[in-house]
This record gives C-alpha cells, structure tokens and sequence, in this order.
C-alpha cells in the first residue's frame, strides 16, 4: 500500500507544481479532511486526502514594502504626478518643487513617513505619512497625507501591503490610532469597503467647498 500511496503522492505534487507553486502540500491524512475540497477526495483509491491551503501569489513574491530612501524621491514624485492628474486635485495648480521639497521633508522627518511598493526594481505604490498628537492629549495619531498605487498593480495587495507598512511604523512610534482619508472620490463606495475589509472603520468623511 505505501508504495501506491507514494505513487499517488507524487501525482498530486506534480499536480501542486502545475500551478507553478500556489499551493502548499501539508499532509497526507486517512481521512478527508475539512479543508480537502470534494474534487480532490477522490484522488486516493484507498480514502487517503491532501490537505493543501493557497501559498502566496507569484506578484506577491516579486513585491517588496519598504521605508524610502533618498535615492526613491524621483520615482516617489512621479506618482505624486500621476495622483495629482488623476483625481480632482487636477483642478488646482502644481508647483513641483513645492511639492518634492515637502517629500523630502517628510522623508528627513523623525514623525514622517514614506513608504513604497517595490516591483523589480520599479515603485509601483507610496504612501505618505506624519505623526502628530490629538490637540487634547499626549497620546499619538498616524494620519495618511498621500496613498497611490499605479493602476497597473492595482486590484491585488499592494494596497493593503503599503498600508499596512505605514501602519507597523506607527504602532512602533506609539500611535493610538492610524488614520488614511479617501478624498479622490468615492468615499463610502468601493474604496471605503475596502478600508472596512483590511481593519478601518469609518469615523465621518470629508466635505469640501471650492470657493474660487
């Protein structure tokens, strides 16, 4: 029996590494297990089951989150362009020294943060952050100034990934509370219930009044 089951093992591992490695082999039980889908129940002539869970996805492997360096300022600021056309921020002048001047400040700053998504040696998503304290006590507060994700890498993690590494630095500094504002639109809408999806809450929203 062992070397049919070894036999029928070694199928399903081809069969796993079809799938160039989604998937992750666990263990070889004498029952179906519940996470053993019907569709593979009956692969093992003797009842024996694979129980398997999703590795992660080939993008993921390539992605990397990390703190900017000096040297990322100019692909940082290449987003913050594209950002500024895309929403309705367009409306309103750019003046790109101002605003690579305020980025490297915030990079050079103790309580500023900017974060990027990295894709084989292209940043594809930044996240632009500060820490200040709430005008009525000592305790911390992380606000999001900039989020922005190229829509090519779009639809998968990334999102998620860079919030969540503006969100580590703030709960290493001390923050109560993490705060990322959706002001492009759509506030309530998809972007909102994905905010909901990753652990946000919503806590009001913005109103905006263009007066010239």
């Amino acid at each position: 029996m062992s070397g049919v089951v070894s036999s029928q093992l070694s199928y399903i591992h081809g069969f796993i590494n079809s799938f160039g490695g989604n998937f992750i082999a666990l263990v070889c039980s004498q029952q179906a297990g519940p996470f053993c889908p019907r569709k593979m129940r009956g692969v093992f002539s003797f009842g024996f089951c694979v129980n398997y869970v999703r590795g992660p996805r080939s993008e993921e492997l390539r992605l990397i989150y990390r703190e900017a360096r000096t040297e990322d300022l100019g692909p940082v600021m290449e987003l913050c362009w594209r950002m500024h056309e895309e929403t309705g921020y367009s409306r309103f002048g750019l003046n790109r020294e101002k605003a690579e001047a305020f980025v490297s400040h915030v990079m050079d700053w103790g309580d500023g943060f900017v974060g990027v998504a990295e894709e084989e040696g292209l940043v594809v998503g930044v996240i632009v952050g500060a820490i200040q304290p709430f005008w009525f006590s000592d305790e911390l507060e992380a606000s999001e100034l900039l989020l922005y994700v190229l829509p090519s890498s779009r639809g998968g993690f990334v999102v998620k990934r860079v919030v969540e590494l503006f969100e580590t630095w703030s709960v290493a500094r001390g923050c109560s509370r993490v705060v990322v504002g959706i002001s492009s639109g759509d506030y309530g809408g998809r972007k909102g219930r994905f905010m909901e999806r990753i652990g946000f809450e919503s806590i009001g929203g913005l109103y905006a009044k263009d007066v010239v």
